[in-house]
């Protein structure tokens, strides 16, 4: 079984190595580890149905930072247990490295925090699908509270 912090794992070196082993083999595995929602939303709601509208439409400016990163670095992932009418939620932070455009040093890093639920009923009863990959940046700007201490 993997864990939460394992899926990710595996998911962000699929999408490091985007065209490994063929054209577009991390966007098709990520496809296959997320809920239709999440694939909605990874592709302003146009490739949720086929794993092809999907490797052609999920190019959002926030999530293809993902795709063909320099280096990706996962936080430790938190875990709310599940209840009776849904399953565990988990959150994973991931630290991402991107290459500069001409293809040189890396020009910066930014953060994404991936959330995931446990299935509860069969046939993938236990694994874990991505609910959503949001960058951080994103995520502060609607959270409304970034942590300042500023009281004016």
């Amino acid at each position: 079984e993997l864990s939460p912090r394992n899926v990710v794992s595996t998911l962000c070196t699929a999408l490091q190595h985007n065209h490994l082993p063929q054209q577009n083999a991390g966007l098709r595995r990520l496809f296959e580890f997320s809920t239709f929602e999440c694939k909605s939303a990874l592709t302003s709601r146009q490739g949720a149905r086929t794993v092809e509208r999907f490797c052609k439409y999920a190019t959002s400016p926030a999530f293809i930072a993902l795709v063909n990163a320099a280096d990706v670095a996962l936080e430790e992932s938190t875990i709310i247990d599940g209840t009776e009418t849904r399953g565990a939620i988990a959150t994973v932070i991931a630290s991402v490295r991107t290459w500069s455009a001409d293809g040189g040093e890396e020009e910066h890093t930014r953060k994404f925090r991936w959330l995931l639920q446990q299935e509860r009923r069969p046939p993938l009863a236990g694994c874990w699908l991505v609910r959503e990959v949001l960058a951080m940046e994103e995520y502060y700007l609607f959270n409304g509270d970034t942590g300042s201490t500023t009281t004016d």
